[in-house]
């Protein structure tokens, strides 16, 4: 008998950024993750993220994560596995604390492009895989 998983709780870093946003749309209704964290810094820690967060992608955020309470980036986080879209600079020190406590951390594939050196030495983009739900119109 096939039993429905209950959906892997991941934060994401950096939550309130353009970068962090497009993570949190992605994962809204995905099969497999649920976004049970949002982090940034100090100026939307302690805030509810739907007011905090000015949503610069169309649509609206997602209703579940509207009334979360925004972490800071030296939380205690409980999520099994952590989306980081902080920039390469702050995220240096946070990705790493995280990696020591056992969270799998998936930096923005921006900053791992200029850090990933394929075979032959070239650097190339780094590509991370968000499975998209069917009904999403760009799912190929």
């Amino acid at each position: 008998m096939n039993q429905a998983r209950q959906p892997i709780d991941v934060a994401v870093l950096g939550a309130t950024g353009a970068v962090g946003q497009r993570f949190i749309q992605l994962l809204e209704g995905h099969p497999w993750f649920r976004v049970a964290e949002v982090i940034a810094s100090d100026r939307s820690a302690g805030q509810l993220y739907g007011k905090v967060a000015r949503w610069v992608l169309p649509g609206n955020p997602p209703e579940d994560v509207v009334g979360r309470e925004v972490l800071p980036l030296d939380a205690d986080v409980q999520s099994r596995i952590v989306f980081s879209a902080l920039p390469a600079d702050i995220a240096k020190t946070v990705e790493w604390r995280l990696a020591e406590a056992g969270q799998a951390a998936e930096a923005g594939a921006r900053r791992r492009a200029v850090q990933a050196r394929p075979p032959g030495g070239r650097s190339g983009p780094a590509a991370m895989a968000i499975p998209r739900r069917r009904s999403d119109p760009s799912f190929v």
